[in-house]
């Protein structure tokens, strides 16, 4: 069994439904990202980098259905299995201790290899969501070989492993019985070995190629989230599953809207200090699109706040939409002439 409760984790019940197991991993990376520990110490950055490591494992793990049945129902290589009721049972099958390694086999299923992409996503794109795009590198079956990795489409059992893909070893410490397996390092884990290889592929059986895929960018997506598409990543050889493709979302930088944390957004007014003290106008922008005309009354101080309520980025957390600021900046003039600098001391108080 996993030395990690990924359950406890994610503070769901092991019965939990996939809509459970999201909403919960959403709540949680929302709140340990760490773009929320920023200006916090470097032991409180460094928990809660640990723990946004283990809920992306955890989330990893059961949200896919393969992933979730194997870590609910491990099997102990060195001998038994962990029985239905969550304990280990030492004499688990012990009637055949091979019995465990035949079933294995069965149900082994070659998987393709997962990839791993970073995308960019402008603001607007992270406010709104959006259908995206992407292009990246992925393995397929060779055309000229059928996937089979043979040039003339002949391949023999391996006989260091009786086509099985695996080699066992069955060691006895009094009445302990331990089998350990593993893949066969002659054939790979195929259990078969090609005399002929295909020049295409060089056996492998595989091809690389570039494709393009239509991904979701969902509404409220913060800087680092990680979202898993099952099925996108590279094919195996033979017959199994594709692999996964494992989406990170950044958020690109914006001349006028920034970003503090995952979603509290911002935007700095540049103005003269001289305009500030005696009052101004100035048209600014919202993440929807509009626009608005704003007074900024006599005598504003610098970094004076204007929060505008809901007008911000969505909270994928809490399903609410946050304020949105605009902050007054000073702007200094970088050279004064004699009549400024002699207007300045008359303006003294």
């Amino acid at each position: 069994m996993a030395e990690k409760d990924y359950y406890q984790i994610l503070g769901v019940d092991r019965n939990a439904t996939k809509d459970e197991i999201n909403h919960a991993f959403k709540k949680l990376a929302l709140q340990f990202h760490p773009d929320r520990w920023v200006g916090k110490s470097e032991k409180e950055q460094k928990e809660a980098e640990e723990k946004f490591k283990d809920i992306n494992e955890a989330y990893q793990t059961l949200s896919d259905p393969d992933k979730r049945a194997k870590y609910d129902n491990p099997v102990n290589d060195d001998f038994g299995a962990w029985d239905d009721f969550g304990g280990f049972n030492p004499f688990n099958g012990s009637f055949d201790p091979f019995k465990m390694f035949r079933n294995r086999q069965q149900q082994r299923v070659i998987i393709g290899d997962d990839i791993n992409i970073t995308i960019d996503v402008t603001i607007y794109e992270a406010y709104n969501g959006a259908k995206k795009n992407i292009t990246y590198i992925k393995k397929v079956h060779c055309p000229d070989c059928n996937g089979t990795g043979s040039a003339d489409g002949k391949e023999k059992t391996c006989p260091h492993c009786n086509g099985t893909g695996t080699i066992s070893e069955k060691k006895q410490n009094g009445y302990m019985i331990s089998i350990i397996t593993k893949p066969c390092p002659h054939c790979n884990g195929t259990g078969k070995i090609i005399e002929n290889p295909c020049k295409t592929c060089n056996g492998s059986g595989l091809k690389t190629v570039t494709v393009t895929e239509q991904i979701e960018v969902p509404k409220g997506i913060f800087n680092g989230a990680q979202i898993d598409f099952p099925n996108l990543g590279s094919e195996p050889k033979g017959e199994g599953r594709n692999g996964h493709l494992i989406v990170t979302y950044r958020i690109k930088e914006d001349d006028y809207f920034k970003i503090d944390g995952f979603c509290n957004v911002y935007h700095i007014e540049n103005v003269k200090f001289n305009e500030a003290l005696l009052g101004c106008e100035r048209e600014i922008k919202f993440l929807d699109g509009t626009t608005k005309k704003i007074k900024i009354p006599e005598g504003t101080k610098d970094n004076t706040n204007f929060t505008y309520n809901k007008k911000g980025m969505f909270n994928i957390q809490n399903g609410n939409t946050e304020d949105y600021n605009v902050i007054i900046k000073y702007v200094y003039p970088e050279k004064l002439t004699k009549e400024q600098k002699k207007m300045l001391e008359e303006f003294k108080w």
